[in-house]
């Protein structure tokens, strides 16, 4: 993915507020369109501007990213007063390669 412009200064700006922060909530829709938060790892932010997190491959989170990708991600780091939300679309990344490079 490439961002030109203010594309990536605002991808710089995210990348720098959320990059050290370790735990995000992470919101799902389910299929009956409830919401379902819980916290995830953050295991990378890269400068690309992809967030990245680890999960088991069968969970209820996988199911619903599976059938409705629209997330939201929630960071906070109150010692430097960045709070920070974050709606897009999530993918489930299986490829073992990737997962190698990430972990």
């Amino acid at each position: 993915m490439h961002h030109a412009g203010s594309d990536r200064a605002a991808v710089d700006k995210l990348y720098a507020l959320v990059k050290d922060v370790k735990i995000a909530m992470m919101t799902t829709v389910d299929e009956s369109g409830s919401l379902h938060s819980r916290p995830m790892y953050n295991q990378e932010a890269d400068e690309k501007g992809d967030l990245w997190f680890f999960t088991k491959a069968r969970s209820g989170k996988t199911e619903e990213i599976s059938r409705d990708s629209k997330v939201n991600l929630g960071y906070c780091d109150p010692s430097k007063q960045h709070y920070v939300s974050i709606a897009g679309r999530a993918e489930i990344v299986r490829d073992k390669a990737t997962i190698k490079d990430k972990w």
